[in-house]
């Protein structure tokens, strides 16, 4: 695999081990021939480093699947990657950004973009008392749609923070990285679960790897497929 200057890793993970069909709730896609649906990052998001790629391919034809990041070709043969698996993106700069997929069949080929920011501020007002979570999105009990947002942020003042990490339902869905000059007490992505209640926890893992965290839970509701 080619890695473009931005790019420091793309790792794909097995996030669920539920199968979920192309329409499932978690990333709704259209049922046009030859169309390509990216659930996240969506058009013109602002998140932190550390979040998940999903898209969804529809075409009656063979093809080939390519990942651009800013017109430069990261990887081809891509396959679906729906709410079960995503490819883990971490970019080196902050600023706006381009992903865009082009699939290649017998007919030619077709496309799809979707821009967004890398950003270094935080999302959500840090909490007032050292050492305490603020989650902002999505708010504890709440219903959302997908792709949901997670923001949060830590108060860390007597001791720095390392990293911060966010699961869902036990599974990591994204990381801080303080390493490329970003925020490593912020948390702030994009992702597409299946419909039902879910857990959020974040974690804070400061300098000397001793830890806190906060968990809510939310529920994610059904959507109409377009």
């Amino acid at each position: 695999m080619r890695v473009h200057r931005f790019v420091v890793v793309i790792v794909a993970l097995l996030l669920y081990a539920t199968h979920l069909n192309a329409q499932a709730e978690g990333c709704p896609v259209g049922t046009a021939n030859r169309t390509i649906t990216i659930c996240t990052p969506p058009e013109g998001s602002s998140i932190t480093n550390g979040h998940r790629i999903f898209w969804y391919v529809n075409d009656s034809l063979p093809y080939t699947l390519c990942l651009y990041l800013d017109g430069v070709k990261q990887d081809c043969d891509l396959q679906n990657v729906v709410v079960e698996s995503g490819i883990d993106t971490v970019l080196f700069a902050p600023g706006w950004h381009r992903y865009t997929f082009v699939a290649f069949d017998s007919a030619g080929f077709f496309k799809s973009a979707t821009n967004f920011k890398i950003t270094t501020e935080a999302q959500c007002n840090k909490p007032a008392t050292d050492r305490q979570i603020n989650i902002c999105s999505p708010l504890s009990g709440a219903q959302v749609l997908v792709p949901t947002h997670i923001s949060a942020v830590a108060n860390s003042t007597s001791v720095a923070a390392k990293f911060t990490i966010a699961y869902v339902d036990g599974v990591q869905i994204a990381r801080s990285h303080s390493a490329l000059g970003l925020p490593a007490n912020t948390i702030s992505t994009f992702f597409p679960f299946a419909v039902g209640e879910h857990t959020l926890t974040i974690k804070v893992v400061d300098q000397n790897d001793h830890t806190f965290s906060k968990s809510i839970k939310f529920s994610v509701v059904a959507t109409e497929i377009k």
